[in-house]
């Protein structure tokens, strides 16, 4: 059965676990088979109707036209695996657009593997996934193993030539502190120096990207296959001092930009470098400090 993991085994759910065990396997692969082209179906409708602009009559009828002939014509797979990627991920969202398979059953045909693990910041190779590797399958992020904070700033330096992080204990001035770990949206802005480091903590340049007032902007850069097709402009409220660093609940707007009028030819080659290093395929930026790009974070 395809679903997200980490399920919650609630008294309803129990109730089905112990009904699928009395059933013959022919009559739960064909109900797990209807329930999930039914969620797929479903959420692709939705999502596709959700990018109308206006929803006149018209408008709507050539939107669902237009689905149900990708969903007819398109025969393409994605397998998301371990886990089943979230409703808001963008991957996920282009892969509705576009009328994709999406699923994270290994044992169905599919055309593309991502490894794919939510609020993941160290991962060895997945055994399922090595066995697929070895069948000359394509596995986006395989070797992706590490995305701490820690590692970007070893490895942006490495890359830029200049320091991400700062020492706490003896730089002067404001920096973030934020968590080692992925996805937590617990970033602070401190003053240093501090008498003492904090255990699974990151301290990193506090970027001065505040375009106007109570508002802040972001770079968030999609990467495929070693190319930047765009640029994504957040611009998020900034009315107190952590308000920054929740991530959706502080969005104002997303703009698109193209790559060239954001980053130079060389900035574009040194994240490109980057990403390289760190086996991952979707990154996201902050920029704005005294002319100089930082690399804060890498998602996958």
């Amino acid at each position: 059965m395809e679903r997200q993991s980490n399920q919650i085994l609630t008294p309803l759910v129990k109730s089905k676990q112990a009904l699928r065990q009395h059933l013959p396997n022919a009559v739960v692969n064909l109900y797990d088979r209807w329930k999930y082209n039914y969620f797929n179906i479903t959420r692709t409708y939705k999502y596709n109707l959700s990018t109308l602009v206006e929803h006149k009559p018209k408008d709507i009828t050539e939107n669902l036209l237009t689905t149900t002939k990708k969903l007819l014509t398109q025969k393409k797979r994605i397998l998301f695996y371990p886990d089943f990627p979230y409703k808001k991920v963008p991957l996920y969202q282009i892969c509705l657009l576009l009328g994709y398979d999406v699923t994270n059953n290994p044992q169905r045909r599919f055309d593309l593997a991502i490894k794919w693990q939510r609020y993941t910041t160290f991962s060895n190779n997945d055994r399922v996934l090595s066995e697929l590797s070895t069948q000359k399958n394509k596995i986006i992020n395989f070797n992706c193993q590490d995305i701490s904070k820690e590692y970007v700033n070893k490895v942006f330096k490495q890359v830029f030539g200049y320091n991400l992080g700062v020492d706490p204990l003896s730089y002067t001035g404001k920096c973030v502190a934020k968590s080692n770990l992925n996805a937590q949206h617990d970033g602070r802005i401190i003053d240093c120096p501090i008498a003492k480091i904090e255990s699974g903590v990151v301290y990193q340049k506090l970027i001065d990207n505040e375009v106007k007032e109570h508002a802040v902007l972001d770079y968030r850069v999609p990467i495929f296959k070693q190319e930047i097709p765009l640029v994504y402009k957040y611009l998020k409220r900034n009315q107190t001092k952590e308000q920054r660093f929740y991530g959706y609940r502080s969005l104002i707007s997303v703009e698109l930009a193209e790559t060239e009028e954001v980053f130079s030819q060389n900035e574009i080659n040194k994240i490109i470098s980057l990403v390289k290093t760190l086996s991952n395929i979707l990154t996201r930026f902050n920029q704005n400090y005294r002319s100089l790009l930082f690399i804060f974070s890498a998602t996958v």
